[in-house]
């Protein structure tokens, strides 16, 4: 969450204690020798001089150069996730241990969802900080929040060497701390610990009294380290004089004693500032004073300078303050008993303004609704931006403001409602969105109100309409095209932001239709409106949609280009999004697969692809990563793997409503019963996918119907079926020639020369390799090659040594580079055993039982080719027949 410098700045100041106190030498040189362990704990009601202790122990860490030291002041707005993560990370910026990404990383990431993630790149940094890292945070108490308490127990269950957390707090903090207790790492100081000993009495109170009425006060007080400070105070104000009564171990006399001893020596104008101020956790003097409505904030400060011990200075100008906490107690029960809540809430209505008018909408917000005035909480919130707040501060920022409402105040307020529905798009939860969506739609009684938006709630509503429609892939719907060109007619030319949305609505749909070029004209000037919209996040989606066209169209290297610079963009300007880096992380891996980078493209994907399913993400995405996912389990030949997958995707596709993935996965199971030859499996999903109702689609369907074809086209080769070859290539190359698909259209030509050659139509065959290869040079795609059926090598030896297809020096060195690869890949697997391709083939067939027959159907050779490589297998495993052979390889793993 974003928080304004002003607030930061007061939770990053270590108390500053101007009176006299005791030093509590011996507590502190017994923690002193504790500090090289996780966890330091101080737990007490309040009163028990916890922050001062505190204090001391900063002072002292600071002292050595080899520490990092960061005080965090903890109040009641903090106890949420976003809140919490972005102070934890602010602090450890402000002490030099990481930069300013890691706050930006934090601000757009979501606790509940992101928290795993965000805390393993703290503690990477952390980890990499060659000194230690010491972590005070006052005021624990007020954390309840689970995601936070996660975290929390995290960073100690891993125990990094150089991170240390030093907490105070009223109760005892909801951690796992039994662990660490059992081995010596959680030095544990209560209120027993705490209470001052005589000896510190007899420090703060010997030039006043007495040893034996210091002896005498300190049995009355038990040694309660807050009535001993405030009798020494009263001393100091009334010298030669007794107390008029003495403190117990009593919050009741301690607010008698804070009333007649220190509130009633005030003039009314200090008292009514001490009450008016007493609901804030922190100010300065301007918003003192504008809360108090007048300017007499400096004087009532300068009133109160003798009880430094119940003010307390955040900075050494004496400009900004907070109040001891039983101070403010008694004040807050005071101020409400005389003057009742309204008057409390006012109070608090004020403060939200200041906020609001000094541009710090999360303080702000939090003021309106502890005024319970949530209209004015939303009304701010709408002028700020309303959903745009996702794009300029973050979702860590807007899952913070969020957490403010109750469920019925987002089905009360059409712009808090949109909030959250955009909120859910970007986490992931689209049929959440369509549902906030409806219920919001119906505030109004239409969403088209004229030629013109009447309203910006209008504008706002149309944006995410079509935006919750493109997430839940509804671009089969009647309207969608009109509504966007309807939209970017009638918006102001300079809404660039709402402009720029639609255009990458516009963009993703050229993309769907394979209308590639004009999707990257729309991706162009999609790019300039994000761009003077000041929307870095929007230029980073946009990139995507860019490559994406690029990359449909084959151009590898520029995809490639503009897929680096999303995750440079990504990490500058929203500190490594998880999302964002993700797809770009994902659609990279596709792009090296294809240029032959097997290891890395598998890294890719490992990488990206979970932050996918948590995140929001889109149907062109989904099918570049379970294509992968699938394509690399075949080439891994885990058949489990691409189950899993598959399961996975369909999960994704059920959860989102992306009827099309299904399809698309539908089809990848087909490839894998053809890889795995299940001929039944095979049939059954064949005729579930032709009988599907969008089987019919073929526009919006094109990605899964080419990969359909090709699979086809596999099948028939392997059945030597050449008619039925050549129908599946011809649909293929159909699908793809109108918008220039390179990938598939190299794919359907080598198939086809596969086909020719077969039937020993050389020329056929030499002509269709011959376009294949130089397209596939051009491009720089290695790997479809590397997938196609064992016979492309063989193929191109031989049109290597044409001299009536003479192909270019770029085509040669290509397939050179192909066929070293292919050989290099085979003696790698099975280098010690001397294995040719074809005999590498019958391993998987053997295994299955697989009779010479039908060995020979699955390869599209004859039974007596089968028995030859089977008689040269046997020789070179030194085995005598096909049980030998199949236990052999079964053991061999």
């Amino acid at each position: 969450m974003l928080i304004n410098n002003i607030v930061l700045e007061h939770k990053f100041r270590c108390p500053i204690h101007r009176v006299s106190l005791s030093n509590r030498k011996h507590l502190l040189n017994e923690i002193k020798k504790q500090l090289v362990i996780p966890l330091i704990t101080m737990v007490s009601p309040a009163g028990f001089g916890k922050s001062t202790l505190m204090s001391l122990l900063f002072e002292h860490v600071q002292l050595d150069k080899g520490n990092k030291a960061v005080w965090i002041s903890i109040d009641s707005a903090d106890n949420e996730a976003n809140q919490f993560l972005s102070l934890f990370c602010s602090a450890l910026v402000k002490t030099g241990v990481a930069d300013a990404t890691l706050v930006t990383r934090a601000n757009n990431s979501s606790a509940n969802t992101d928290l795993a993630e965000l805390t393993r790149k703290l503690l990477e940094v952390v980890e990499q900080c060659p000194n230690d890292v010491f972590v005070f945070i006052d005021d624990f108490h007020f954390i309840s929040d689970s995601a936070i308490l996660l975290f929390i127990n995290t960073l100690l269950q891993i125990n990094l060497n150089n991170l240390h957390l030093v907490i105070s707090s009223r109760v005892q903090p909801k951690i796992d701390t039994n662990y660490l207790y059992a081995q010596g790492l959680h030095y544990y100081l209560d209120a027993e610990k705490l209470r001052f000993t005589l000896s510190e009495t007899n420090d703060l109170l010997k030039d006043f009294l007495t040893v034996e009425q210091i002896e005498s006060l300190h049995t009355q007080t038990e040694g309660w380290p807050v009535a001993i400070q405030l009798s020494r105070l009263w001393y100091i104000q009334n010298p030669n004089s007794s107390p008029t009564k003495l403190l117990t171990n009593n919050l009741d006399t301690l607010s008698n004693y804070l009333r007649e001893q220190v509130f009633d020596k005030f003039d009314i104008t200090t008292q009514n500032f001490l009450l008016k101020t007493s609901f804030l956790d922190s100010f300065n003097i301007d918003l003192a004073n504008f809360v108090c409505a007048n300017e007499e904030g400096s004087h009532a400060i300068s009133q109160l300078k003798p009880y430094e011990s119940l003010i307390i200075s955040l900075d050494n100008t004496g400009s900004s303050f907070k109040y001891h906490q039983l101070f403010a107690d008694f004040l807050q029960q005071t101020f409400t008993t005389l003057f009742g809540q309204g008057e409390v809430r006012r109070l608090r209505h004020r403060a939200a303004q200041w906020f609001a008018d000094e541009n710090y909408l999360s303080e702000s917000v939090s003021q309106y609704v502890r005024a319970k005035d949530k209209s004015a909480a939303v009304s701010l919130i709408a002028k700020s931006g309303g959903w745009e707040l996702i794009l300029s501060k973050g979702i860590g920022f807007v899952e913070s403001v969020l957490s403010h409402f109750s469920e019925s105040d987002f089905v009360s307020y059409e712009s808090l409602g949109l909030l959250r529905c955009y909120f859910f798009l970007k986490m992931g939860k689209v049929v959440a969105a369509q549902e906030q969506l409806l219920i919001t739609k119906q505030l109004k009684e239409e969403l088209w109100t004229g030629k013109h938006f009447d309203r910006k709630e209008d504008r706002d509503l149309l944006v995410i309409e079509l935006l919750v429609e493109a997430y839940l892939d509804n671009l089969t719907e009647q309207g969608i095209t009109d509504k966007l060109s309807y939209a970017l007619e009638v918006l102001p030319q300079d809404d660039h932001l709402a402009r720029g949305v639609l255009l990458a609505i516009e963009s993703l749909l050229q993309n769907q239709y394979s209308n590639f070029k004009e999707a990257e004209q729309k991706a162009e000037i999609c790019t300039r409106e994000m761009r003077l919209a000041n929307c870095w996040l929007g230029v980073n989606y946009i990139t995507l949609h860019h490559g994406q066209s690029l990359a449909y169209r084959g151009l590898l290297r520029p995809a490639l280009n503009l897929f680096n610079s999303a995750c440079l963009l990504a990490e500058e300007h929203l500190g490594l999004d998880s999302g964002l880096q993700s797809m770009a992380m994902c659609l990279t891996a596709e792009i090296e697969y294809q240029l032959g980078n097997v290891d890395l493209a598998q890294s890719l994907l490992h990488k990206g692809k979970p932050a996918l399913f948590q995140r929001d993400c889109w149907y062109d995405i989904y099918v570049v990563v379970f294509r992968l996912a699938i394509n690399l389990s075949i080439l891994n030949n885990d058949e489990d793997g691409g189950i899993e997958y598959l399961e996975e995707g369909r999960k994704i596709a059920a959860e989102r409503k992306l009827h099309r993935l299904s399809i698309l996965l539908d089809v990848m199971e087909l490839k894998l019963a053809h890889t795995y030859a299940q001929e039944q499996r095979f049939e059954d999903i064949h005729h579930k996918i032709i009988k599907s109702e969008l089987w019919k689609d073929t526009i919006l369907i094109w990605s899964a119907k080419e990969e359909y074809h090709y699979i086809m086209a596999l099948h028939f080769l392997r059945k030597n079926n050449s008619r039925k070859v050549q129908l599946h290539v011809n649909e293929l190359l159909s699908i793809c020639a109108k918008n220039s698909q390179s990938l598939y259209i190299i794919k359907g030509k080598f198939i086809s020369a596969l086909s020719s050659f077969s039937l020993n139509d050389l020329k056929s065959a030499f002509t269709q390799a011959a376009e294949a290869v130089c397209l596939a040079s051009s491009l720089q795609t290695k790997q479809l090659i590397h997938d196609l059926p064992d016979g492309i090598e063989s193929l191109l030896v031989k049109l290597r040594a044409q001299s009536d297809f003479p192909l270019n020096d770029k085509s040669l060195a290509f397939i050179d580079t192909i066929l070293k690869e292919q050989r290099t890949t085979t003696e790698s697997k099975l280098s010690q055993l001397g294995l040719s391709h074809r005999e590498q083939q019958l391993i998987p067939l053997l295994m299955k039982g697989k009779t010479n027959k039908e060995i020979s159907s699955e390869l599209g050779i004859t039974e007596n080719t089968v028995k030859f490589h089977l008689k040269n297998l046997f020789l070179k495993i030194n085995v005598k027949n096909r049980n030998e052979a199949s236990v052999y390889f079964l053991t061999a793993n």
